[in-house]
């Protein structure tokens, strides 16, 4: 029985429900409330997306040629695992290379700032081999000279310099957003990358000269659609520099890699990497370009997402946001370890970033299967939505002049900021959780002797001729937050006691309880919980023993008003700066006020400004 045949069978006897039926029994369910505010997800991207997606909805675009344009090319799902070595002494660079590469990795990613002679060159590639290994450069003083390099050494060898591939991980535009200025002008600029892609192209045919690094936008907080914008937007000016001084844009596309950072949004960013195919094909079917010439795509775990408390969170954060890139088909992919951001890293964390991509790869098969999220409805949908949007996007900064003209203006840096004000106030207002950081942080961890300070050094602004992109984390206003309570305590102050006073109804008292052990446990206050009070004169004498300087009521709202009154008084009769909390939000707030209550918390209260009201009532430094 053919496949059409069997589908006609299974579903014959099951009538067909429309749309306007699934609607119908929606708006009932609803009972009267706001359908779009319960069910349409609203991104930071400014995407409204459906609860369901049918077939139907694909009727608005050719989702199949989609389809095509991701897999083109492509035989199967494999990608480069890389390993990041930030060790600039060469030597010891390519042992921890051959050290990764036995282990699985097929990438590596070099501090070049030492490699300056061929000998350097040769102590590293003489160990590691060129074969099957894709090498990215950073950091070198000059990418032209590096290259120079790099070319001597395999004449020397007299290797054939098409078996090495790999980028140098160059961007100059996003470096120019950081420094606020064009270091040689302009002009110079332009000039000199010609002459690197121009020589690249023709001596390494399989290096990548530049990178276009779109994690620069993402670390300082841009939504999937900036940063999709923003790369491709820096691709065209690239590409007027070069072709206005000669070069022709058919032999030099295949120069540029395409690199994004992938957040935590697990379909976001599956979308994101798919779009930036479609957004790749469109721009050179644009320029006439040979549709064949497929992106390299090269994608990293989010530093914007990682936190320094609960550390190993940072693990489960990038294992998700590594399967978002490996569905979507990235070419390369790094994975930061868990404690990039707050130590220099050892091989343990290191070890365990590689061993994600290879779980991943070897006991999941996912290298098995090309765009395994083809055809879902939800996907294509949210792909061809972020295409949309980020092209329309480029096509506003390509009116306001181009990519180097809205960096003059702030254009770029503005919507960026935005963006990242936005996705703070989700944080601070409790819409968007970190685990371990903003919700259920580990209470009694200590962090501040495990920092190394050059790591978690703030930014200082830089004097440019426009405004700078300052590379952040979400977590860090939180974590600034508790890292100045474990200072405070350091330093000889008493770190805040926040005494919690269950009573009443079990339920409510036990919910209410953890909500403030939470709340409170963020700013890295010492938390006392008990178990819930029969009568609340217990609770008062342990809150006095225990030289409470919070004490925080958890019960129901009616019991509230009938136990606040006696429990403010004999407090604040020993103790007159004590604070009194009550978790949750009652209708007769200002009544309990008037029997003593200073504070109320609940879900709509803004965290990061309540904690630092209550550091600034103790004293606590938060410059």
């Amino acid at each position: 029985m053919s496949t059409k045949n069997i589908h006609k069978k299974l579903f014959s006897e099951f009538d067909a429900v429309s749309t306007e039926n699934w609607e119908q029994q929606i708006l009932a369910d609803l009972k009267g409330q706001d359908y779009t505010k319960k069910l349409i997800w609203q991104t930071i991207d400014n995407i409204a997306l459906k609860p369901y997606y049918r077939a139907e909805h694909l009727e608005g675009f050719d989702y199949q040629q989609f389809s095509d344009i991701v897999v083109s090319g492509r035989k199967n799902n494999l990608w480069h695992t890389g390993h990041e070595i930030t060790e600039v002494n060469p030597e010891l660079a390519a042992d921890e290379a051959l050290f990764f590469l036995n282990r699985g990795a097929t990438a590596v990613d070099l501090n070049a700032n030492q490699l300056t002679n061929i000998d350097k060159i040769a102590q590293i590639l003489d160990k590691t081999g060129i074969d099957d290994i894709y090498f990215s450069f950073s950091k070198a003083n000059c990418f032209r000279f590096l290259r120079g390099v790099i070319n001597e050494y395999l004449v020397m060898k007299a290797y054939d310099s098409t078996k090495m591939s790999g980028c140098f991980n160059h961007d100059p535009l996003s470096t120019v957003l950081q420094l606020g200025y064009f270091s040689d002008g302009e002009e110079g600029l332009a000039k000199r990358l010609t002459e690197l892609v121009d020589t690249t192209s023709t001596i390494l045919p399989h290096f990548k000269a530049l990178n276009l690094n779109g994690s620069v936008y993402h670390q300082a907080g841009a939504n999937a659609v900036q940063e999709l914008a923003f790369v491709f937007s820096s691709l065209v000016e690239y590409m007027n520099w070069f072709t206005d001084r000669g070069l022709n844009f058919n032999n030099i596309i295949s120069c540029f890699q395409l690199n994004f950072s992938i957040g935590s949004s697990y379909f976001t960013e599956i979308a994101k990497l798919r779009a930036a195919r479609l957004f790749w094909k469109r721009l050179l079917a644009y320029y006439n370009c040979n549709l064949n010439i497929n992106p390299f795509i090269s994608a990293q775990t989010s530093v914007w997402n990682m936190g320094v408390y609960d550390a190993y969170t940072n693990v489960l954060r990038a294992t998700t946001e590594t399967m978002s890139a490996v569905i979507a088909g990235a070419d390369l992919l790094y994975i930061k370890p868990f404690d990039y951001n707050y130590r220099q890293s050892d091989d343990f964390s290191k070890r365990i970033g590689l061993n994600i991509q290879l779980l991943l790869k070897d006991e999941t098969h996912l290298d098995k299967v090309i765009d395994p999220s083809a055809g879902s409805y939800f996907i294509e949908n949210y792909t061809n939505s972020i295409f949309e949007q980020s092209w329309n996007l480029f096509t506003e900064l390509e009116n306001k002049g181009g990519f180097v003209e809205c960096i003059k203006n702030d254009v770029i840096q503005n919507m960026i900021e935005e963006t990242s004000k936005e996705r703070q106030k989700l944080i601070s207002s409790k819409k968007e959780s970190i685990l371990g950081v903003s919700i259920f942080p580990e209470v009694n961890e200590k962090m501040l002797n495990k920092i190394e300070e050059r790591m978690f050094k703030k930014e200082e602004e830089t004097e440019g001729l426009f405004k700078t992109l300052p590379l952040n984390r979400k977590a860090y206003p939180f974590e600034y937050l508790r890292l100045q309570a474990e200072n405070f305590n350091a330093k000889g102050g008493k770190t805040p006691v926040v005494f919690m006073l269950p009573f009443g109804a079990a339920g409510m008292a036990t919910a209410r309880q953890i909500f403030s052990r939470n709340f409170f446990g963020v700013a890295g206050y010492s938390i006392i919980e008990n178990i819930r009070f029969t009568d609340v004169k217990d609770g008062i004498e342990l809150a006095l023993a225990k030289s409470a300087d919070v004490v925080v009521l958890c019960s129901s709202d009616d019991e509230y008003i009938q136990y606040a009154g006696q429990i403010c008084s004999s407090l604040k009769a020993i103790n007159k700066s004590i604070r009194i909390v009550v978790a949750g939000n009652p209708a007769n707030a200002d009544e309990l006020k008037g029997q003593g209550v200073d504070d109320f918390i609940h879900i709509k209260s803004d965290l990061l400004t309540t904690l630092k009201h209550y550091h600034t009532l103790f004293n606590i430094n938060i410059e």
